[in-house]
């Protein structure tokens, strides 16, 4: 009963406070009450649309093109601090040139590579590297060049020259970056391009063609040289001076393929013919006065794996091995058999150690380090990169 008095005790107090208003009052508070609610609701019913529109995503700076756009790493300032500089590292470039590779997506179309742009710009890189023909042969940027025609190679929509303009334009620098014999698409269009059964004029396929078997570039191939150099001397004209090239290799060869192809992928010196074709890449675009960079896996080559990687042969050319930190083996066996444990290293200790043996392999020749950033965390990219400067190092490349 007492909970029952004082509840109405309660309602009763409030009811009698309401009554005492006079009426012109309550009229006055019914007038403004509606007032409110009225401009409330003006409010609410002009902000509501855009509001609701900027959270889904659909406002103005947030349009379907952009928001499919694959956004870079960024790279702090830290990361480019060129104060820490150990006189004992290998030869370091004097300008800071954090270069990003670009996914070949980005080259579909005009509005597609300025969205990328100006993330790689707001991200804090100074370069972009150019996927202009990727391994397996296709190219992304438009060339009316007649083997890559009647290959079918062709995928872009912009033309060297359009890529270059809209690079700088951007405050960018452009690089041109090129899978060299991961080429399956040219030998279709020139069998002389690929390699041939020895003393004959029949392609090798890594496979029977009913299984998919494809052909691949050849380095003792005129004709394969030819083609490369008219790319470079197309992309050379347009603007690009930095050449970033890649893929100077053999497929891999079962006993069976020696045999039919013969004396040349047999012999013990083949890594020449890899080599030389990596300096005729450098004499081409030096026309241009421009940089040849040849890029190779920095496991493959400390483990003795990747037969171009010759420092001693390789003078004017400057060497950059990549890095896939994400996938780094806990051990690598290198040719004298020692063993390089990283089973036990964070990402930092694993990129600092990785580099040092490959600087040390190069002796005085230059080195560009390539991170290869996927399945990376931002701290973990961080942690990488702080590793290469901390060595000193004020030129490398995020791929």
């Amino acid at each position: 009963m007492k909970k029952k008095y004082r509840g109405r005790k309660v309602k009763h107090t409030k009811r009698l406070y309401v009554r005492r208003k006079s009426l012109p009052k309550k009229i006055l508070s019914i007038a403004i009450v509606i007032v409110i609610i009225g401009g409330l609701g003006f409010v609410g019913y002009s902000i509501a649309p855009p509001l609701i529109k900027f959270f889904r995503g659909l406002g103005k700076d947030n349009d379907d093109s952009s928001s499919k756009v694959w956004t870079p790493p960024e790279v702090s300032s830290s990361q480019t601090d060129s104060s820490k500089n150990d006189s004992s590292e290998p030869d370091k470039q004097t300008q800071d040139t954090n270069t990003l590779t670009l996914k070949k997506e980005s080259l579909l179309s005009e509005q597609a590579l300025k969205d990328t742009l100006a993330k790689a710009k707001s991200s804090g890189y100074l370069e972009v590297a150019v996927p202009l023909k990727i391994q397996g042969g296709e190219l992304y940027f438009k060339t009316v060049n007649a083997t890559a025609v009647k290959a079918k190679a062709v995928k872009g929509t912009l033309t060297a020259s359009q890529i270059v303009s809209i690079i700088k334009e951007s405050g960018l620098k452009p690089v041109a970056q090129l899978s060299i014999l991961n080429d399956n698409l040219a030998p279709r269009a020139d069998y002389q391009i690929g390699y041939k059964f020895e003393n004959q004029e029949t392609m090798w396929l890594d496979n029977s063609p009913d299984r998919g078997g494809k052909p691949w570039m050849s380095p003792f191939s005129q004709q394969a040289k030819t083609y490369i150099t008219q790319l470079i001397d197309e992309l050379g004209t347009a603007g690009f001076t930095k050449f970033i090239t890649t893929d100077y290799s053999y497929p891999n060869f079962l006993p069976g393929d020696l045999n039919y192809i013969g004396a040349v992928v047999k012999d013990p010196n083949r890594k020449n013919a890899l080599i030389a074709f990596a300096q005729l890449v450098k004499t081409d675009v030096d026309k241009y006065k421009g940089q040849t960079i040849i890029k190779m896996s920095a496991v493959d080559s400390i483990a003795g794996k990747s037969e171009a990687f010759v420092p001693a042969s390789l003078k004017g050319l400057t060497i950059s091995t990549q890095i896939d930190v994400a996938t780094l083996p806990p051990k690598i066996t290198l040719k004298d058999n020692s063993v390089i444990d990283l089973s036990a290293l964070n990402i930092y200790d694993r990129v600092k150690t990785i580099t040092t043996k490959i600087a040390q392999l190069c002796g005085e020749e230059k080195i560009i380090p390539v991170l290869n950033t996927a399945g990376l965390s931002q701290p973990d990219i961080e942690n990488a990169t702080k590793a290469l400067t901390d060595l000193g190092y004020k030129s490398f490349i995020i791929a």
